[in-house]
């Protein structure tokens, strides 16, 4: 999701006929462009020149200092309890004890989730299939624990079906976290998961050590994380009773008996139709500070003689700046010499 403001000006009468500034927001930062840039008066002194370049600087420094703190992150509050991550582009529930808190409120919700089933999982054919090695379990309250907290793996599966039947969110692509079946069976540092790449690589937690005590500032951004096993969708082909489980308590990733009960968390591919209010906020900003800028370069320069106009390419002008890009927060200026 991008937003573009553009607008076109008569600046420098004597010297520039068009400039046409562009700015862009995206997840990764900043992009401001001057994109067509004439200086046909080369008599014209070079500090007079070198007005409309400081503007541009000026705006994008500004800009810079808007975005601090989200241009280099990877994780974006989308509101509505949704966190987008660029890198995977995946969106996280930002409850992670969901469940629980939608039981809190719905004394109905393991029936509500059942039915939302037709009663019955299909998995990998296992010998807890409720006829042994057929692939369908059937669902019974006991599969969602006495505490409407940790549910085994079909009532995990389960109640993701039921977030779809529902369009939690106004979505129903939700999933639990999936695990390459190519990674190791237990270690620490796998990071080629959904959840090992959230604990590691986004909430800052250490092998052997809970995230609840060693994390980032986007740990900030969850509510409910628990230091315990939460389950992945990955069911283990050569142990199919058995399913890929993460463990927030120490970042190991392992495997689990499918019967047992532990936490689920949703997670959908792709980004939210939204833009933070705030990048929208500075957007507009940003537009205004560029307006009254070139507005003012203007005025200041309304009293030099007007030569005949007429148009070059930006990619031809003399001098003057060109581009400034903000990748990354780094401000790149493209000088034209």
């Amino acid at each position: 999701m991008q937003f573009t403001l553009g607008f076109k000006v008569d600046t420098f009468p004597h010297a520039v006929r068009t400039t046409y500034c562009k700015i862009r927001t995206e997840s990764y930062g900043a992009f401001l462009k001057a994109s067509r840039v004439a200086f046909i008066n080369e008599n014209v002194p070079k500090e007079n020149l070198m007005k409309p370049k400081k503007t541009l600087l000026m705006l994008a420094l500004l800009a810079s200092t808007a975005t601090t703190g989200t241009a280099q992150a990877s994780l974006f509050d989308r509101g509505n309890g949704l966190i987008y991550n660029d890198v995977t582009n995946t969106t996280w529930v930002s409850d992670a004890n969901l469940f629980a808190t939608q039981a809190a409120g719905n004394a109905n919700l393991v029936t509500d989730i059942i039915a939302a089933n037709h009663g019955v999982i299909y998995d990998l054919p296992n010998v807890y299939d409720t006829v042994a090695n057929s692939g369908i379990y059937t669902l019974t309250n006991a599969d969602f624990g006495t505490d409407s907290v940790r549910m085994d793996w079909w009532a995990a599966q389960a109640w993701i079906g039921y977030l779809n039947k529902t369009s939690y969110a106004g979505y129903n692509n939700w999933a639990l976290p999936a695990t390459p079946a190519a990674t190791v069976t237990a270690d620490f540092n796998q990071t080629g998961s959904q959840m090992g790449e959230l604990y590691y690589n986004e909430l800052g937690g250490e092998a052997r050590k809970s995230i609840s005590t060693t994390h980032n500032a986007n740990y900030n951004l969850f509510t409910n994380i628990q230091s315990y096993e939460y389950w992945s969708s990955t069911e283990l082909l050569e142990l199919s009773y058995t399913a890929r489980v993460f463990h927030f308590s120490s970042g190991l990733q392992y495997i689990e008996n499918k019967q047992n009960h532990v936490y689920a968390w949703a997670v959908r591919t792709g980004d939210v139709a939204a833009v933070p209010i705030p990048a929208a906020f500075w957007l507009f900003g940003s537009g205004l500070v560029c307006l009254l800028g070139l507005r003012r370069d203007t005025e200041q320069q309304n009293n030099l003689p007007s030569t005949k106009k007429s148009v070059i390419p930006a990619g031809r002008a003399k001098r003057g700046l060109a581009e400034i890009q903000l990748p990354w927060m780094a401000i790149t200026k493209h000088t034209i010499d």
